[in-house]
C-alpha cells in the first residue's frame, strides 16, 4: 500500500509539500515557502516544524520557483535531495549574488547529498522506483515524477502547461509514459487555473489607456511584445526573473525592434545560463545579447531608446528602488508580465507595493501568458491518463473545479478533495481506494 499526504497546497497555491510513502520509504515532493501576500491554512512558520521533526528519506524537488523550493534550507542536513539540472543552475547563479551560507554549504556538498537527474531515467530510491519526466513550464526544464512501489504507480504532475515554447512535447509524452508504466494507478495534479477570474482581477487593477492582451501562448506574447516595442522606444518591463519563456521572447522582441535590452547581472547572467543546459533546445531558444547592468547605470547611460526587464521574485521592497530610477524616464512605459491578481488590493494575494508602483504610472499595458495548465489542457491530461484509481487535485484554491471541467463519467467519480493533512490510502484491490485525516 501506499499513503500520499499533502501536507501543504490541497487549497491553496504555494507552499507544495507532499509526501509519498511505501513500505519503509518516505519521501517529500517539493518544500516551498507561501508566496508573497498568499497566506494559507498551514503557516511557513509550521511547514519548517514538520520539516525539522519529520524523518524523509529523500526530498525529490520539481523546478525552481519559491514556491517549490523556498524552505530548502529547512531541509535536515542529512537528507538527500533529488534535482534538475536547472534548479541547480538557479542555485548556483543565485549564490553568486546572494552568498548566503546555507546554500553555500548545500552546494559544496561535502556529505553527498546532491543527485542532479536527468530525465527519463529510471532509478531507485528505498523501495520505490522513480522516472522524472521534463515538462513545459514557466519555470524552465520543470520535472513530473512517476512514483512505483506496492505494486501501485503514481504521477505526480508538478506544474506544467502545454502553451509554451516546448508545451508540444506534452501531447506526446503522456502517451508513452502510460505505456512505459502500464498505466497510472493515482494522479496528483495541479489546478492553478481552476476557477481563477482573472477578469475581475484585471479590472481591479485596469489604467485607463492601458491595453491588455491575454496572450494564449508564448509565440503569442513576444508576438505582442515586438508590437509594443515597435509603437514605444522606453520600456520597463516587470516580469518573472525565473519564466525562461517570457524572457526569452522579450528580448528577442527586443532585438527585432533593434532596441538595447538591460537587466540586472543577475537576471542576464541567469539567462545565459539557461541556455545551455539542453543542448537539444538550443533550436527553439536564441536570446540575443543583454547588457549585464544594474537599473542604475541607465542614469548614467541615459539610452533614448531601451528594454529593461525587471524580473522580480516578489520582493515587494524592490519597487521602491525601480520608482527612483523609473522618474528618470517619464515617457516610459511599463508592460506589466505577471498574473494580475497580484495588483488586486484587498485580496489575500495582493502585493500592495508592487500594486502601487503599477498604479503610480501613466502609461503601460498588460502582457502576459499562464505559466499553468488551462482547464481545457487538463481535461486533456486527465481523459489520456485515465487513472485506474484516484485523480488528487492540488496547487489550487478552487479543486472542486475540476469536476466542472468536463472530464468524463467514471474518471469525475475518482476525483477525490484533500484538505492539508489528509492521507490518501491506496488500495490493494484494483481501483478501490480509502482516505482519512492523518
Amino acid at each position: 500500500m501506499m499513503d500520499i499526504q499533502i501536507h501543504r497546497g490541497a487549497r491553496q497555491i504555494g507552499g507544495m509539500a507532499v509526501e509519498i510513502a511505501a513500505g519503509q520509504t518516505r519521501l517529500l515532493m517539493d518544500c516551498g515557502s507561501e508566496l508573497d501576500g498568499a497566506r494559507g491554512a498551514v503557516s511557513d512558520a509550521s511547514m519548517r516544524e514538520l520539516l525539522r521533526t519529520r524523518r524523509f528519506d529523500a526530498v525529490l524537488l520539481t523546478h525552481y520557483h519559491g514556491d517549490h523550493i523556498g524552505l530548502l534550507d529547512a531541509i535536515t542536513e542529512d537528507t538527500p535531495i533529488y534535482m534538475s539540472p536547472a534548479i541547480y543552475m538557479v542555485l548556483k547563479t543565485k549564490q553568486r549574488f546572494l552568498k548566503q551560507a546555507w546554500m553555500q554549504t548545500l552546494l559544496d556538498d561535502e556529505q553527498g547529498r546532491l543527485h542532479i537527474i536527468p530525465p527519463a531515467k529510471t532509478f531507485q530510491l528505498g523501495d520505490f522506483s522513480i522516472t522524472p519526466y521534463y515538462v513545459d513550464h514557466s519555470a524552465y526544464y520543470a520535472y513530473m515524477y512517476v512514483l512505483e512501489a506496492e505494486g501501485k504507480v503514481v504521477l505526480h504532475s508538478g506544474d506544467f502547461r502545454a502553451h509554451g515554447k516546448l508545451g508540444g512535447a506534452l501531447k506526446k509524452l503522456v502517451p508513452r509514459l502510460i505505456h512505459r508504466h502500464h498505466g497510472i494507478d493515482v494522479l496528483l495534479v495541479e489546478g492553478t487555473l481552476l476557477g481563477r477570474n482573472d477578469a475581475a482581477n484585471l479590472m481591479a487593477s485596469q489604467r485607463d489607456g492601458w491595453p491588455e492582451v491575454r496572450c494564449g501562448s508564448e509565440k503569442q506574447l513576444a508576438e505582442e511584445a515586438l508590437r509594443l516595442f515597435q509603437r514605444h522606444r522606453q520600456n520597463f518591463v516587470v516580469c518573472s526573473s525565473t519564466n525562461f519563456d517570457s524572457l526569452d521572447g522579450f528580448c528577442n522582441a527586443a532585438a527585432k525592434a533593434h532596441l538595447p535590452i538591460y537587466a540586472h547581472p543577475h537576471l542576464a547572467a541567469q539567462m545565459k545560463a539557461f541556455s545551455g543546459i539542453e543542448e537539444k533546445h538550443q533550436n527553439v531558444y536564441h536570446l540575443p545579447d543583454v547588457a549585464g547592468r544594474s537599473p542604475k547605470k541607465l542614469l548614467e547611460d541615459r539610452p533614448q531608446e531601451f528594454v529593461c526587464l525587471i524580473g522580480t521574485l516578489m520582493n515587494p521592497k524592490s519597487f521602491d528602488y525601480y520608482a527612483d530610477i523609473m522618474r528618470a524616464f517619464p515617457d516610459a512605459q511599463i508592460i506589466y508580465s505577471m498574473w494580475t491578481g497580484y495588483l488586486r488590493k484587498g485580496s489575500t494575494a495582493s502585493i500592495d507595493a508592487l500594486a502601487d508602483f503599477v498604479a503610480s504610472w501613466p502609461r503601460g499595458a498588460f502582457l502576459h501568458t499562464s505559466g499553468h495548465a488551462k482547464p481545457s489542457d487538463l481535461k486533456w491530461f486527465i481523459e489520456t491518463i485515465r487513472p485506474r484509481e484516484a485523480i488528487l487535485p492540488m496547487h489550487s484554491m478552487h479543486p472542486e473545479e475540476l469536476k466542472n471541467i468536463g472530464v468524463s463519467g467514471k474518471l469525475a467519480e475518482r476525483i477525490r478533495l484533500l484538505q492539508d493533512g489528509e492521507v490518501y490510502h491506496t488500495d490493494r484491490t484494483k481501483g478501490g481506494a480509502s482516505w482519512k485525516m492523518s
